[in-house]
Formats: C-alpha cells, sequence, structure tokens
C-alpha cells in the first residue's frame, strides 16, 4: 500500500495521523587472521504508524504498510490512557542545512 493510500484511510478513523518509512542499510564483515572471513550486506524497510483518536495515542511498525499494522495502531489507541495535551507538531518545511 502507498502512503498516500494509507493516510487517506486513516484520516477517516483517526483525529490526527503520521505513516513514516524508515529504511537501515547494514554491512558486515568478519575477519579472521588476515583475511576476510564472512562479508553480507543486508537492507530492512519498515514502516511507523501513529493515529491520535479522541486524545488517545497508538502505534504500530511492521516491515509491510497494509491494512494489518493500520488496525494495529488504531487498536492501540483504544486501550491507551487519554492525554489532554497529546497532539501532533504542525506540518513544517525544513530547509537543506547551511553552508
Amino acid at each position: 500500500m502507498e502512503i498516500e493510500k494509507a493516510l487517506r484511510l486513516l484520516a477517516k478513523r483517526a483525529d490526527e495521523v503520521e505513516v513514516f518509512c524508515a529504511k537501515e542499510h547494514a554491512k558486515t564483515l568478519e575477519i579472521k587472521g588476515h583475511e576476510i572471513d564472512l562479508s553480507k550486506e543486508s537492507t530492512s524497510v519498515g514502516f511507523g504508524v501513529r493515529v491520535i483518536v479522541g486524545g488517545k495515542m497508538g502505534f504500530a511498525f511492521s516491515g509491510n504498510l497494509d491494512g494489518v499494522v493500520l488496525d494495529r495502531a488504531l487498536d492501540c489507541a483504544k486501550i491507551a490512557e487519554r492525554d489532554a495535551h497529546l497532539g501532533m507538531p504542525d506540518v513544517q518545511k525544513y530547509g537543506h542545512g547551511g553552508g
């Protein structure tokens, strides 16, 4: 599922929503003596979903952006404690560092 579609679906069921993608690339080298014994690369991608429903926050993270992770975040919000001061920051545009 695309992030925009997830945001549209969640906006129908939550007061505030946030969806983000995290990507990690790792390289591993093992050296025995003076030689490389093991070399491997891996890449992992995951999606975080945060919702606020009636002053309650829910969060879920998964390797797949699908209905399961969206429902999990909404379910977490249902059982969370209400926080009158809870809210997400306003949308802001950031520049590209100076230099």
